[in-house]
């Protein structure tokens, strides 16, 4: 059966059908739009075309083919290493590739992470690239601040610090590194994970952890949360036998501090049971 002998079927619904055809209508039946059959009237809908001519359904079929087979290949080029990040604003660099770093002087740089998204650097900051692709992209924050942006598939993109690693669930946040390597996370759109030998602390849009290079991650804490409760938090959380009138103010919390607290219970390293519960 010839070409226009299909179209004429496919789309007119006249002369004898395609069994190829045929064969995947009654398969799809049960998948038809109810409605009406055509019964004349205005003229019958015929094949769209191109140049005067009838758009062929197999054509039709080839091109969406090759969409999808194109759509497949940017996707997997986008999973491959590169070869390095380029970088903007530090004098005498273009890339910077796994294995390097550099620092920033009084002036902020940005660091473009392929498809990804970017992470600006801010001023007296070192960073060093530690993997382009090839297992994770990763960078490492020894000092200073950064600020990343980020859109990409989870976990795909991680910045470690002395005190933990931050895991990209898909978001733009803030990281901090002291000198002491004290490092502070604030997230202000999605969500990041924060991870310390085997202790991950979920952190999402609003909300800040504080990880201490020796002991690991705080819970996070919202960012309207007073100073009281803060104060109150930091006394108690990693405290072998904490005041029960701060773990009170700990434990009377609204809707900012749910989260803090069921970080607090799921934790073997934390206590907040007041003295002299059973």
């Amino acid at each position: 059966m010839s070409e226009d002998e299909v179209d004429e079927y496919l789309w007119q619904k006249r002369g004898a059908p395609d069994p190829e055809v045929e064969r995947l209508e009654k398969l799809l039946g049960r998948y038809r739009l109810a409605k009406e059959p055509w019964t004349g009237g205005a003229p019958a809908p015929r094949a769209p075309s191109v140049g005067g001519r009838r758009f062929p359904f197999r054509v039709g079929l080839a091109i969406a083919a090759g969409i999808a087979a194109a759509a497949v290949i940017l996707w997997i080029s986008r999973e491959s290493p590169s070869a390095g990040y380029r970088v903007s604003g530090v004098e005498g660099r273009e890339m910077v590739r796994a294995g390097e770093g550099f620092s920033t002087g009084s002036e902020s740089a940005r660091l473009e992470i392929g498809w990804l998204g970017h992470v600006d650097v801010e001023p007296n900051t070192r960073v060093a690239v530690e993997d382009c692709g090839r297992d994770a992209h990763r960078l490492f924050l020894e000092r200073g601040s950064v600020k990343a942006h980020i859109w990409a598939q989870p976990r795909l993109f991680q910045i470690g610090t002395p005190a933990g690693n931050s895991i990209d669930l898909g978001c733009a946040y803030e990281l901090d590194v002291a000198d002491d390597g004290t490092s502070r996370l604030r997230v202000t759109t999605g969500q990041v994970a924060f991870a310390f030998e085997g202790r991950e602390i979920y952190v999402p849009a609003g909300w800040t952890c504080t990880s201490d290079p020796k002991r690991g991650p705080g819970a996070p804490v919202h960012d309207e949360a007073g100073a009281e409760y803060r104060g109150a938090l930091a006394a108690v959380e990693f405290a072998a036998d904490p005041d029960p009138a701060l773990v009170a103010v700990v434990l009377d919390v609204g809707y900012e501090g749910t989260l803090t607290l069921w970080h607090l219970l799921i934790s073997s390293s934390v206590t907040v049971t007041p003295r002299g519960s059973g």
